[in-house]
């Protein structure tokens, strides 16, 4: 059994350092890009480098901050919207089509980004068809469109972390809430968000790395994100040391999201045990809200996966 475990253990670290690869290549090159300065031999080549990376400093740098910043921010926010709404209405209340659209608001999670940004070009611009039909068209080449392609494409996280975190609430938390005469919304507020925040915390995290390693459909519709940067200035500009300076702060960030999150889990210690609970039931809606609540979950399923 022991030796078995320690196989295990030589396998996952090999895995792991495999997988790796791609960092070290980063952050080989800019060790290349270092040692240059101390090279005279090579001063002339460092002098061409030293010059291209003073450009990119100079002129796109606070560009690709700004617009990574934005598009972060934005479809963090829209997808803990989707995300968490959803899943709470799903977890916690009986209303028409539930269980279809349960399935349904994960489904998502199949399209890529970047399809989604082809299939809403074609479907919203001069030609598609809600301008010929309807007269209505949208702009999706600005921060606006890579936010909403993004959210809708990576809510599901959220989704399906949180579903899990609402369905695994005890009954008594919610049974004190309703002595309390807490309304249904307090107890959205004060009761469920604030159990189920490790598990959004996650997801969230899981969205935003997501959103960072985009390519496709920043580059789409023409926002430069850190990773369209990347390429572009790599195969457009043919400038592979800027494009391995960029990828190598993008990994700085990606490395300090994951330290928040271990240090955030580490700090909140949270404890449950799941043969004492009893979970909640799901609560029966007025056929008004049953009718909302559907079209709610609808239209997100709708607008990420149906219609595309």
């Amino acid at each position: 059994m022991y030796k078995t475990l320690q196989y295990y253990k030589l396998g996952a670290i090999l895995l792991a350092l495999f997988l790796a690869l791609p960092i070290f290549g980063i952050f080989a090159e800019l060790f290349y890009i270092l040692f240059q300065n101390f090279n005279t031999s090579n001063l002339t080549q460092f002098s061409s480098i030293k010059e291209n990376l003073s450009h990119f400093f100079d002129y796109l740098f606070l560009k690709f901050i700004k617009d990574t910043f934005i598009i972060s921010v934005g479809v963090l926010c829209l997808s803990l919207i989707l995300g968490v709404s959803s899943a709470y209405l799903i977890a916690n209340y009986d209303f028409y089509f539930c269980k279809i659209l349960e399935k349904l608001l994960i489904l998502p999670l199949a399209i890529p980004a970047y399809i989604l940004a082809f299939v809403y070009v074609g479907i919203m611009d001069f030609q598609g068809f809600f301008h010929e039909n309807f007269g209505f068209r949208m702009d999706f080449f600005n921060h606006y469109g890579v936010i909403f392609v993004l959210a809708i494409s990576l809510y599901p996280y959220i989704y399906l972390f949180a579903k899990t975190a609402f369905k695994s609430e005890a009954k008594e938390a919610y049974e004190v809430a309703k002595i309390m005469k807490y309304s249904e919304f307090r107890i959205f507020t004060r009761v469920a968000l604030l159990s189920a925040r490790p598990a959004i915390f996650s997801g969230a995290l899981l969205v935003l790395m997501e959103t960072l390693s985009d390519y496709g459909a920043s580059a789409y519709l023409g926002v430069d994100t850190f990773s369209a940067g990347i390429f572009k200035l790599w195969y457009d500009l043919n400038d592979s040391y800027s494009s391995s300076v960029l990828s190598g702060i993008l990994m700085l960030f990606v490395f300090l999201i994951m330290y928040v999150d271990y240090y955030y889990k580490n700090k909140h210690h949270y404890s449950f045990n799941q043969n004492l609970a009893l979970f909640i039931k799901k609560r029966k809606l007025n056929p008004i809200k049953q009718i909302l609540s559907c079209i709610y979950c609808f239209m997100i399923a709708f607008v990420g996966f149906i219609l595309p």
